[in-house]
């Protein structure tokens, strides 16, 4: 009985250790423009932008995945990759800025705050 015992423990950890193995690849990265879309149409849920700040929008948001692109490609130094990635946020909220009224950029302040919370909730469940 012991021996039985021990041969089902065994199997299962070589089971589980095949399973681990298995794992499929990683989803191949979004692309900054559907990354673009994607958070042009929650701040238009949210915000209610009207077609020229929603295309304005869009091309702020175009810019700021694709330079997270570049960032992310490029092997630089933890500092200087939160420099660079400090000065492209403030370049998008600059452009926002310009693109909302007063009321609207209010409540993108609030969207980037709830997003960036979600976004570190998520990132916590993946670790």
């Amino acid at each position: 009985m012991k021996k039985m015992c021990l041969f089902i423990f065994a199997f299962c950890l070589l089971v589980m250790a095949t399973q681990a193995q298995d794992l499929p690849d990683q989803a191949s990265p979004i692309q900054p423009e559907e990354q673009a879309t994607s958070m042009t149409d929650e701040m238009d849920a949210q915000i209610r932008l009207d077609q020229e700040q929603r295309s304005a929008v869009q091309q702020t948001w175009a810019e700021y995945f694709a330079g997270m692109e570049k960032l992310d490609q490029a092997e630089s130094k933890r500092a200087a990759h939160r420099k660079a990635l400090l000065k492209l946020e403030q370049s998008r909220d600059f452009k926002m800025k310009g693109i909302l009224d007063e009321d609207q950029y209010t409540q993108y302040e609030d969207f980037l705050k709830n997003n960036l919370a979600s976004g570190k909730d998520k990132s916590k469940e993946n670790s």
